[in-house]
């Protein structure tokens, strides 16, 4: 394998992988029009004025369950979420003036798309998920616009989100930062502050609040634990007490923007992800309400606009919750539901400009809406007809792009038959892995089914070498298959596997944290007892021994303080909660710019000293450019200058994966690591030679860290909290988009720098096996895609799949030509000092 053909074989997939995406995620083509009222007949598109003000609380990951209330319930039975908003009962029990609803939340279930569906009426595509991390302001007509364009004003408290969303559109706003998930408070806090103050005022027409504290108990905790108990009974009392306030012309809406899993995540199409709760309460009361009580979150667009007299947003797509229009109300349900059928019409005509054959898929004559009841009917005929178009794929790319990533499994085949590339327990494995990404059930179960694998070449590994290992030997083979299987435990669990619970996983104990520090500090120790008397003078090596125990002690403070028992601290009078939040968030920033700051040095620095012995001399520390006057120099660490650079960078970069991985998480981290010291030191001892095997077994030890680390292959998956850690404001995404993507993809850095220590031809052949690997299983997500692309699960657990396996090879093909010209570039430097002596 050569640079040649590993850059061609990565070039070849690109374009396959292009292709393919460009038939299989498609995205639907927002319009910029706005709806606008004729002056001299508003009547036209609004409705007489409901309310004189609406207040809307939207309550993040607020699933339906945690608002029901079963009065037969056993209470020591219950899960913690159960039965824990009794006054929200009481509303509903002993009053004709409240509602509740269970909203369906279209997926994909991320905070960003359910705040764009929730505001335009519409519901974003499958891609469009990819836009959670890193907001722009939304251009389409919208909730927001729509009240200013009928001289509607909009007040907001809470989530800094919509400070990106809908800069400058309210008249004023309080916004409270939303990245660090494992703050409960502050967000909710800034809600409860400035929500009755806001009642009092009259100068607002739309007021809009933002609770954050049930989503970060879910992504913190989890739904069984006593946090969500007690952030649930908070807002039970919250929410009546507004209800005790509100005047006969205020309408309350609180309803959450999507659910959570067993495990608190989000993002998927899971009905714990998808059902949310309404609660609507006017002391005027509401029309009678319809045997259906399951609606569309974003039917809420259109009725909000409606009961405010502005128009309905162009693009909205739902259809007006008729039993949230007052009971004094002259017109009926026929009228409203002719508003939304009407701005409907428009939209389908604009739309048809773009997709010529669109309105015939339309086809009926208003003369058919005869009733409210047919009116409503072709709305959601309507959205179900749109989801399909939008939903339609291109099969000349999808099959293009198949034939491509044929090709390429051909090239592959061939070069490994000659000899230059995959073994044929390579290339078997590769084929059985595509083969098997086939089957929805695989995937699904692909953590656990890795172990097995991982395991069964670790196995096979032993007993190819058996006759010349010594017990030792032996005995670490065992240490890393019982490492593999306590890694294991950490995985998260998917949305589909319903028999998982991942409730003894949650760090909630001052032990489990201190455990996970311990772990972590474990490989070091055993790299300091072997190797430090071998790390040189020189400011990088010096730099890593500063600062190894400052960067654990601030970790251990940051992770122990949101643990820490709430008696514990009542000891201790003068110790405000302000000021451990403050002390947390000063030890993770240091955590964090520490890891960083060692990182970006070990990736820069060659660790050689220069040193005068006689009269003043000038050096380049790290280049090659040197001035000696007089007198003698020594140069130290030139012989083995690469060798330590790669283990220091080995070094830093397990020190940021466990900052970024967290208490937990970073115990599989570690084991991970320490697998990886006992496969170099088995080498070293038994002086053999790196064969496809070990190759073989890496790819896969990756791969299962990857799910061991908390990853999966869902949205919810997808580590967006680590760039809120110390909650830092940088001045660009890129570093917090790198610390996500560093995080998603550690374990597979692991495995490429690991593999920098072989000479360059051997080197290339590894990358060579696991980037040939990656695309035959590629290929094999393709033909899923392609032949699934009707199933029902294909946009739950197939499209996931396709989209994670596809970033995943580009991220890996990115950083394995980063660590090859990483490594050219510092022998160069040092092959270039050496000449100069």
């Amino acid at each position: 394998m050569n640079l040649r053909l590993l850059a061609s074989i990565c070039a070849l997939q690109l374009v396959a992988t292009y292709l393919f995406l460009s038939g299989f995620l498609l995205r639907r083509v927002e319009l910029s029009n706005r709806s606008e009222c004729l002056p001299n007949s508003p009547d036209v598109c609004t409705l007489p004025r409901s309310y004189a003000r609406i207040l809307v609380l939207l309550v993040d990951a607020w699933r339906y369950d945690f608002a029901v209330f079963d009065e037969n319930a056993d209470e020591s039975s219950l899960p913690p979420y159960k039965n824990r908003m009794p006054k929200l009962h009481s509303l509903l029990h002993h009053s004709d003036n409240s509602r509740l609803f269970k909203i369906y939340a279209d997926p994909p279930t991320t905070t960003m798309q359910r705040i764009k569906a929730i505001t335009t009426g519409s519901f974003p595509t499958f891609v469009e998920a990819w836009s959670n991390f890193g907001a722009d302001e939304i251009m389409e007509d919208n909730l927001i616009s729509s009240l200013r364009s009928a001289d509607r004003s909009t007040v907001f408290v809470g989530d800094d989100t919509w400070k990106m969303l809908y800069p400058e559109k309210f008249i004023r706003s309080y916004f409270y930062p939303s990245l660090d998930v494992s703050d409960l408070d502050t967000v909710d806090f800034g809600v409860y502050e400035n929500v009755p103050k806001e009642l009092q005022k009259n100068d607002w027409d739309l007021l809009i609040g933002h609770l954050l504290g049930v989503d970060h108990c879910g992504h913190t905790y989890g739904p069984y634990t006593d946090h969500i108990k007690y952030k649930l009974t908070e807002i039970d009392e919250f929410i009546y007490n507004v209800t005790e306030t509100l005047d006969d012309d205020t309408l309350l809406l609180a309803f959450g923007d999507h659910g959570m899993t067993v495990t608190g995540d989000h993002g998927g199409e899971s009905s714990d992800e998808t059902d949310a709760a309404l609660f609507a309460f006017s002391k005027r009361g509401f029309l009678p309400s319809r045997s259906e009580t399951k609606i569309n979150q974003i039917d809420l667009t259109s009725t909000i606009t409606l009961l405010l007299d502005a128009p309905i947003p162009f693009g909205s797509l739902g259809t007006p919750i008729t039993e949230l229009f007052n009971a004094g109300t002259e017109f009926k349900e026929y009228q409203i539901l002719q508003k939304a059928y009407q701005q409907t019409l428009q939209y389908l005509n604009e739309y048809a400009n773009i997709q010529s054959n669109f309105l015939s898929l339309f086809r009926i004559s208003e003369n058919d809406f005869d009733s409210s009841e047919s009116l409503r009917a072709y709305l959601e005929r309507m959205r179900r007809v749109l989801r399909d178009q939008w939903t339609k794929f291109n099969l000349f790319f999808m099959t293009t792009g198949l034939l491509f990533s044929c090709l390429l499994c051909t090239v592959i085949f061939l070069t490994s038959f000659y000899g230059s590339n995959l073994s044929a327990h390579q290339f078997a494995l590769a084929s059985i892995l595509a083969a098997l990404s086939t089957s929805n059930s695989f995937i699904i179960m692909e953590d656990q089914i890795t172990l097995f694998f991982v395991q069964l070449v670790t196995i096979l590994q032993c007993a190819r070498s058996l006759p010349t290992l010594e017990w030792r030997e032996k005995f670490f083979f065992a240490v890393q298959i019982i490492l593999a299987r306590l890694a294991f435990e950490f995985r998260r669990c998917r949305p589909e596997q319903f028999w998982c619970y991942e409730e003894g996983r949650k760090v909630t104990s001052v032990s489990f944290v201190s455990i996970s520090i311990f772990v972590a500090i474990l490989p070091i120790a055993i790299l300091t007892f072997k190797f430090w008397s071998r790390i040189g003078p020189s400011y990088l090596e010096r730099y890593f021994k500063s600062t190894l125990i400052p960067i654990f002690l601030c970790l251990w403070i940051s992770w122990l303080i949101p643990v820490l028992p709430s008696e514990y601290l009542a000891q201790f009078d003068g110790v405000k909660k302000a000021d451990l939040d403050s002390l947390q968030v000063f030890c993770s920033r240091v955590a964090l710019c520490a890891s960083l700051l060692g990182l970006a040095w070990s990736l820069y620095d060659v660790p050689i000293i220069i040193r005068k012995t006689g009269t003043t001399m000038s050096a380049n520390q790290s280049g090659i450019t040197m001035r000696v006057d007089a007198g003698r120099f020594e140069i130290r660490g030139l012989q083995d200058a690469v060798e330590r650079q790669r283990c220091i960078l080995m070094l830093s970069l397990f020190v940021l994966w466990v900052v970024l991985l967290g208490p937990g998480l970073s115990i599989a981290g570690t084991f991970f690591f320490i697998d990886l010291i006992i496969s170099e030191q088995r080498h070293k001892t038994l002086q053999t030679p790196h064969s496809s095997l070990e190759t073989t077994r890496l790819w896969l030890l990756a791969n299962f860290y990857f799910f061991a680390t908390g990853n999966t292959t869902t949205f919810s998956g997808v580590p967006f909290n680590v760039a809120g850690i110390g909650l830092i404001s940088w001045p660009t995404l890129v570093i917090p988009g790198f610390l996500v993507l560093f995080n998603y993809i550690g374990s597979y850095l692991f495995i490429l720098a690991y593999l920098t220590r072989l000479p360059e031809s051997e080197e290339l052949k590894s990358y060579g096996n696991i980037l040939s690997i990656h695309c035959i299983r590629l290929f094999g997500c393709f033909i899923s895609g392609f032949l699934h692309r009707r199933h029902l699960m294909v946009w739950g657990v197939f499209a996931p799949r396709i989209a994670f396996e596809a970033q995943l090879f580009l991220l890996v093909a990115a950083c394995t030509f980063l660590f090859i010209a990483h490594k050219k570039l510092t022998s160069r430097r040092v092959e270039a000092i050496r000449k100069s002596i």
